[in-house]
């Protein structure tokens, strides 16, 4: 995110990091920033889901911590595992 400071000054690059060139005086748009980081990180989530799938891998979605020796703790959204 921090390369959008810098797109103020390289217009053809704007759009694509929130910025509104109508404008006579550039203001950045942070909402807009951050709906296209999402969208690319969902996308890009998506494509590593698919991959996985694709190997036959089982994903498992959870957080993981270690607890001990050889001992992993997965937690979901409806508490632990």
């Amino acid at each position: 995110m921090h390369y959008a400071a810098t797109y103020g000054e390289n217009y053809e690059k704007q759009r694509l990091a929130g910025w509104n060139v109508n404008e006579a005086d550039a203001k950045h748009n942070w909402s807009d920033l951050v709906g296209k980081v999402q969208e690319n990180v969902k996308r890009t989530n998506f494509g590593y889901k698919v991959a996985l799938r694709d190997a036959n891998v089982k994903y498992l979605n959870y957080y993981a911590s270690i607890v001990a020796p050889n001992i992993v703790k997965l937690e979901g959204r409806k508490g632990d595992v």
